[in-house]
């Protein structure tokens, strides 16, 4: 495959997305450097762009460098699994490298860090952040069926004590108004 390297026009409205081509070797590697917003517009530009290079003679490997994406939607992580699929289906190996962190941040949150050749992170990333209250976010963990069941069971229970409690309250309070001869409390809706 001999392509020049090459930019192609951002897409239309925002800062849009451009695409360039910055490496086609012969057969081996082609290197996508993606920058700017992978939205609806955006993904469509990108998909036309792999599209292209899948029909020509085809490297063995497309590299899409997401270093540059700062944005990214549902639109995106798909238009990302399309390509993924359009160049796996033409019997290339595709793989983003360098995400930029709310795209590896994106894909491991929806569990996809891996099928784009992404190492997983020893600690998620989504887990070192802290909520705004600074307290740091603690990982799931797996728990088993029965324990759930437990927790469950633990839980309705809680809510029954707490409806009954309640109910004696309003019976508490009824009786109090009917002594002091109160009108009677008008039931919540």
């Amino acid at each position: 495959m001999n392509v020049e390297p090459m930019d192609i026009v951002p897409a239309a409205g925002g800062d849009g997305l451009q695409v360039r081509i910055v490496d086609a070797r012969g057969g081996e590697l082609a290197r996508l450097v993606v920058t700017g917003e992978l939205d609806r517009c955006g993904a469509q530009q990108l998909r036309h762009t792999v599209a292209d290079i899948l029909r020509g003679p085809a490297p063995a490997t497309l590299q899409i460098d997401a270093s540059g994406i700062g944005f990214l939607d549902s639109s995106g992580i798909r238009c990302l699994l399309v390509c993924r699929a359009d160049a796996h289906a033409a019997g290339i190996r595709l793989v983003l490298i360098d995400p930029a962190p709310l795209v590896a941040q994106a894909l491991e949150i929806t569990g996809l860090l891996e099928i784009f050749g992404l190492p997983l992170p020893a600690v998620p990333t989504v887990w070192q952040r802290g909520t705004r209250s600074g307290d740091p976010v603690q990982p799931h963990r797996a728990v088993p069926m029965q324990e759930l069941l437990v927790q469950s069971a633990a839980i309705r229970q809680d809510a029954r004590q707490t409806r009954e409690r309640a109910e004696a309250m309003r019976r508490d309070d009824s009786l109090r108004r009917i002594r002091l001869g109160m009108p009677q409390a008008q039931p919540s809706s």
